[in-house]
C-alpha cells in the first residue's frame, strides 16, 4: 500500500448517469362525469390537452404551461417535436399495464413474460403483495379480454366454474339449495379483469418552448402505437431514419425548424363492434424533394435520458373513481400463509395516486380502451 494520495473526481455506478427532466405531461383526453354510474371517465378529444399544474407546482411546470397556451392555444391539434435520443426503449417503451388501488401498477408485461402480484396469480399459497416472474399471455389474458374467471383454489366453493362480474360484484350461484359467494383471490380476480391494457409512452422536446426537458403523453390505441413505431423505430425499416439516418434531434440548421411534426390524426375504427371516430398520434415529416436537396440536419448524438417510470398510472386510461377490489379474508390469508412461497421479486414502490380499474358504464358513456 503506497502512501501517494490519490485525487478522486467521480463516483462509479453514479456520476455517469445523466437525467433530462420531465417538465410537463399532455393528454389526449378529457375527464368526463357519469351522473348514471356516478363516477368518471375517460373520454377521448381530437386535439392535445395540457392541465393547469396548479399552485403547488414548480416554476419551470408553470411557465411551460403558460407558453405553451401562448404558443399552441387550448385546442392544438400537431406540435414540432424532438425525439431526445435514439433508444426507443428510452424513448417510447410499449408493455401490457394493469393498473389498480393501493400499490398501482399490478401486472406489466411484453406478451411473454410479465410481473405481476400475487394477488392476481391463481396459485394458492402466494404473497398478496409480492411481484412474481410469471407467463404473460397477452390478448388471451383473463386480466385482458374478459370479465370471466375459473377459479383453481381447491378450497373454493367456486373451483374448476366459471365466474361473472356483474356491476363490479360477484354473482353467487345455487349450491345444494343454497347461496354461495366465491373466494377472496375469486373476487379480486374479477374485479380487475378486463383492466389490462396497450400503453406506450413517447417522451420528447418542445423545442419552440424548451430545450431543458422532455414532456411525455401516453396512448392505447394500437393504431397510434404502430403509426409511432414505424416512423420512429431505429432499425432500417424506420421510415424517418430511411430518410435522415437518424431519429433524435431532427431540425434543420438553416431555419432552425424541426423536421417532426406530432400529430392527432382522425380514424375510423371498428374495435368495439361499431364505427367510432379517434385521432390517435402519428408523425409528419413536413419535407418534399425540392427541400431535402438543400437540408442540412444536425449530426450531434442524442441525449442521454431516463427512461417513464412504469408505475406512474397513466390517467387518461386509468381514472379515479372506481370501485374499491373486494379486502381478502383473513382466513384466506392464514391459508396463503401455510403454503409455501416461491421465491418473490422485491415490489414496486407505491406510484402517486390510488387508480383502480375501469369498469364498463353503461349506453354512450362506454369507453373503448384502445381510444387514446
Amino acid at each position: 500500500m503506497g502512501r501517494r494520495f490519490a485525487r478522486f473526481s467521480t463516483i462509479k455506478g453514479l456520476s455517469n448517469h445523466r437525467r433530462l427532466p420531465r417538465v410537463a405531461k399532455l393528454h389526449l383526453g378529457i375527464k368526463k362525469f357519469s351522473e348514471r354510474a356516478k363516477r368518471e371517465y375517460p373520454k377521448d378529444v381530437d386535439h392535445f390537452v395540457i392541465r393547469d399544474p396548479g399552485e403547488q407546482a414548480s416554476e419551470a411546470s408553470k411557465n411551460f404551461y403558460r407558453k405553451f397556451k401562448d404558443l399552441y392555444g387550448d385546442s392544438p391539434r400537431q406540435l414540432d417535436i424532438i425525439i431526445p435520443c435514439e433508444d426507443p426503449a428510452i424513448f417510447f417503451p410499449q408493455a401490457y399495464r394493469m393498473y389498480g388501488s393501493g400499490k398501482g401498477l399490478k401486472c406489466i408485461g411484453d406478451g411473454e413474460t410479465a410481473n405481476r402480484i400475487g394477488a392476481l396469480l391463481p396459485d394458492a399459497g402466494l404473497c398478496p403483495d409480492e411481484v412474481y416472474a410469471t407467463e404473460c399471455q397477452g390478448e388471451d389474458c383473463v386480466l385482458y379480454k374478459t370479465s370471466r374467471w375459473m377459479c383453481s383454489n381447491p378450497k373454493c366453493e367456486f373451483k374448476g366454474r366459471v365466474l361473472d362480474r356483474d356491476n363490479g360484484e360477484m354473482i353467487g350461484k345455487e349450491v345444494d339449495g343454497r347461496r354461495v359467494g366465491a373466494c377472496a383471490r375469486c373476487k379480486e380476480i374479477a374485479s380487475r379483469a378486463g383492466g389490462c391494457k396497450y400503453v406506450g409512452t413517447l417522451q420528447f422536446i418542445l423545442p419552440r418552448i424548451t430545450l431543458s426537458g422532455t414532456v411525455q403523453v401516453d396512448t392505447s390505441s394500437v393504431h397510434g402505437i404502430i403509426d409511432l413505431n414505424s416512423a420512429l423505430s431505429t432499425e432500417p425499416d424506420g421510415w424517418v431514419r430511411q430518410m435522415f439516418g437518424r431519429v433524435s434531434w431532427l431540425f434543420d440548421r438553416r431555419t432552425m425548424e424541426s423536421l417532426l411534426i406530432l400529430k392527432r390524426e382522425a380514424r375510423e375504427t371498428h374495435g368495439s363492434g361499431r364505427k367510432e371516430l379517434h385521432w390517435p398520434l402519428q408523425i409528419e415529416v413536413p419535407v418534399d424533394m425540392e427541400r431535402l436537396k438543400t437540408l442540412e440536419v444536425q449530426t450531434r448524438p442524442g441525449l442521454l435520458i431516463d427512461a417513464p417510470d412504469p408505475r406512474e398510472i397513466p390517467e387518461d386510461l386509468y381514472p379515479k373513481s372506481h370501485q374499491e377490489p373486494p379486502q381478502r379474508t383473513a382466513v384466506v390469508q392464514e391459508e396463503r400463509k401455510a403454503e409455501a412461497v416461491p421465491e418473490a421479486l422485491p415490489a414496486p414502490p407505491t406510484p402517486p395516486e390510488e387508480v383502480p380499474v375501469a369498469e364498463e358504464l353503461p349506453g354512450d358513456e362506454q369507453f373503448d380502451g384502445a381510444l387514446f
